[in-house]
């Protein structure tokens, strides 16, 4: 009778989503291009891949342009990305200005695809990942253009600044999981900064962001690489592209022999032990907000940062540097979440999402918890078996997972800047009996699946954050103080020194401030690493 009852809840529940979805308006692509699919992504270690796959009616040229965003460089160029067909090399396409656009190839707007299955791959020097979020392929011009008007209203709304009204409480749903779920109805999806990027073991990673707005900085560990057998190999030996951002130092690269190896993406349970935040402070002095994420990676792979307003229902724009050298001005942030507590009582709870227009909306579903708001959880699409078992679209996000510690709250955004505005539903609490056991699990004990979460607990440190121009600063905390670096707004590390002790006073020119302004802390202590800004007068 128990599981009669709780399919039941599930039944009504699900009955309630697809009625809210048919609710929807229902947009149709014009059928002059052809479907492209996102297919996968590749890293080698030294370039990251995105591959997309078009089938073509007929062997002929085809017009091809690409929805993508550059990062702006330290030396004020733009991304150049590396297009592929077929695994045979392309050309180049070299953007001159930021933010979300349309482009095509420097030398051609077109390919000659092969009647069938055709594979389109788009490179980047890593760390970054290739921020292209679609392809348009078509037999004329006019055929593989995309429609920017949604994103340029959008964007213009974000930069005059805007507030969505979102129902935080959700509907409890008749069930017998154990913890009862939860239905959250019409949760506006709208669209917010995201991107990935390749780390290595080691490497110091440190993230500052600025805005007028209150806003956070979400990092989390993402996947690793490489695994698996190289995908995309090359004819050309294109020794004349130039990338001076490249973090070698190397000016010159030739395209490889060989790119590719497939992401391996993280488990949830990895996910929920690496993950850190920052919350923007106000600066001195100053309207604006600055954020900042400091840490060294643990492991060789992929990191997501997602870049978002603070307050719920608010849109605004930021701007965001990663490593002091990819630069992202006036990008659109925004946040939706709901309260939901999904316990940490050793069962799997499966979260899913239920979008507005299937085809065009593409949720990207966060958890949130980890006794200070960090994503515990992430997912873009969904498992095919588990999209088709509760009639979901192919772009609806789904999460199964057991939780070591307790969450706090769901969010959602919207991958499709194209169409950056609409609404979903979310089932939280699903109570997932097929995924109780897990082999993975079995094989990591609790200790180290939330070694990450404990290394990130904050200690009680207090930093004197005016002082003068030549004088020294006063640092105090409730443990041992080890070390402290000090970066400058724009991200470069200026200075660092050795302490020791848990009151310390460090003179500002032994970490190189010799100017006035305001100044990014880094202290680590033997309880946890913080960040402080300070004002030098």
């Amino acid at each position: 009778m128990q599981h009669i009852t709780y399919r039941l809840g599930v039944c009504m529940a699900m009955m309630l989503m697809a009625n809210i979805q048919t609710s929807y308006a229902q947009n149709t692509e014009p059928p002059n291009f052809f479907p492209v699919e996102n297919l996968s992504e590749l890293t080698d270690g030294s370039f990251n891949v995105k591959q997309f796959e078009v089938k073509a009616e007929t062997t002929r040229d085809h017009y091809v342009r690409f929805w993508l965003r550059p990062a702006k460089h330290a030396d004020n160029q733009y991304t150049t990305f590396y297009v592929y067909l077929n695994n045979h090399y392309a050309g180049t396409i070299t953007p001159d200005h930021g933010n979300w656009q349309e482009a095509y190839m420097d030398d051609s707007e077109t390919l000659r695809l092969s009647k069938g299955s055709n594979t389109i791959s788009i490179a980047t020097l890593a760390p970054e990942m290739p921020d292209v979020e679609s392809v348009k392929v078509a037999q004329n011009a006019a055929g593989s253009q995309f429609a920017a008007d949604s994103y340029e209203d959008y964007l213009e709304e974000a930069v005059t600044g805007s507030t969505y009204d979102i129902p935080e409480e959700g509907i409890s749903t008749f069930s017998s999981s154990p913890a009862g779920m939860a239905f959250y109805p019409r949760i506006p999806l709208n669209y917010s900064f995201y991107s990935t990027y390749s780390f290595t073991e080691g490497q110091q990673v440190y993230i500052f962001s600025d805005s007028q707005a209150e806003h956070c900085i979400d990092v989390m560990f993402y996947g690793t690489s490489p695994i698996g057998e190289p995908s995309l190999t090359s004819v050309a030996n294109n020794t004349e592209n130039t990338n001076p951002a490249s973090e070698t130092g190397s000016s010159t690269i030739g395209t490889p022999d060989k790119l590719g190896y497939y992401i391996k993406y993280a488990s949830s349970e990895e996910m929920q032990g690496l993950n850190w935040q920052g919350i923007s402070e106000k600066a001195a002095n100053s309207s604006k907000q600055l954020a900042s994420v400091i840490f060294t990676a643990p492991k060789t792979g992929i990191y997501l940062v997602r870049l978002r307003s603070k307050e719920n229902g608010i849109l605004s724009v930021a701007n965001l540097n990663v490593n002091g050298m990819y630069f992202y001005e006036n990008t659109p942030v925004f946040y939706a979440c709901v309260s939901c507590e999904i316990p940490a009582d050793g069962n799997r709870y499966a979260t899913m999402t239920s979008c507005a227009t299937p085809g065009t909306d593409d949720p990207i579903l966060y958890i949130q918890g980890a006794g200070a708001d960090r994503l515990v959880g992430v997912n873009d699409d969904g498992p095919s078996d588990k999209l088709t078992q509760y009639n979901l679209s192919n772009r609806d996000a789904y999460i199964s997972q057991r939780y070591f510690v307790k969450t706090e709250r769901i969010s959602v955004s919207n991958y499709n800047s194209l169409n950056p505005v609409s609404e979903c539903t979310i089932l939280a609490r699903v109570y997932d009996s097929e995924g109780a056991s897990s082999n993975a699990l079995q094989a990591r004990s609790l200790e180290n699946l939330t070694s990450g979460i404990s290394n990130c607990t904050k200690t009680m440190v207090d930093v004197q954050s005016d002082v003068r121009l030549g004088s020294s600063l006063a640092i105090s905390a409730d443990a041992e103080v080890r070390s402290i670096a000090v970066y400058n707004l724009t991200g470069s590390r200026i200075g660092a020194v050795r302490c020791s002790g848990e009151t310390v006073s460090v003179p500002l020119s032994s970490v190189n401030i010799a100017q006035k302004g305001v100044y990014l802390l880094h202290v680590e202590t033997a309880g946890g690493t913080v960040e402080r800004k300070i004002l030098v007068r």
